[in-house]
């Protein structure tokens, strides 16, 4: 994982080092995707993760059931990530968990860990 300025960009092999995240206080990440995956006829191999909003705070607060902490997930995974939350669950399952921890990063008191 790299780390310039604002921005951390973490390789395909690279852990998501929420240390080094809290410590540099990025406000946006780079993730290499370990598997590309095809979205609206375009191939990505990456995503970048923006920092998510008050909204996106407020809407896993709401979410109570372990079922809407998902789907809030979901959601807000794909806002940040210019997806659709559709195409979120396109990704495979170690991006999905990979994403889940940049996301707890920016929201650690989200409940539930639903990614």
């Amino acid at each position: 994982m790299k780390i310039d300025g604002n921005v951390a960009r973490i390789g395909k092999r690279d852990a998501v080092d929420l240390e080094a995240l809290n410590e540099a206080l990025v406000d946006e990440v780079e993730l290499e995707l370990i598997a590309p995956r095809e979205f609206g006829g375009e191939k990505r191999d990456k995503l970048t993760f923006t920092e998510p909003s008050g909204f996106h705070v407020e809407m896993v607060s709401k979410a109570t059931s372990g079922k809407a902490q998902v789907e809030a997930s979901f959601r807000i995974l794909g806002e940040c990530s210019g997806l659709a939350p559709d195409e979120v669950k396109q990704l495979g399952s170690r991006d999905l968990a990979r994403l889940g921890q940049v996301l707890g990063y920016f929201l650690p008191d989200a409940r539930g860990g639903a990614i």
